[in-house]
């Protein structure tokens, strides 16, 4: 790794209200506003994905320490948006 960033590096840093825009490849911009945050351990290894219903956008990421046994991080963050309107 060149030493930058990973991708959701600072996903933690978002909360309630915040703005997520995504462009896709050709071109359009969908905007989200997060409607909740959270961190669970690991082994508790859910989260509720609705089949219908508004479109949302979840986002997950490492967080918490690194356990060597495991060979992963103690903690998930997860980023729930919902599609502005």
């Amino acid at each position: 790794m060149d030493g930058s960033k990973a991708v959701f590096y600072e996903l933690g840093q978002l909360k309630t209200g915040s703005d997520i825009w995504v462009t896709t490849a050709s071109g359009t911009r969908f905007h989200y506003v997060v409607v909740q945050t959270r961190q669970d351990p690991v082994a508790n290894g859910s989260f509720d994905l609705a089949p219908s219903g508004p479109s949302r956008l979840v986002l997950e990421t490492c967080a918490g320490q690194w356990d060597q046994r495991a060979g992963t991080y103690t903690l998930r963050t997860m980023v729930t948006a919902n599609l502005a309107t």
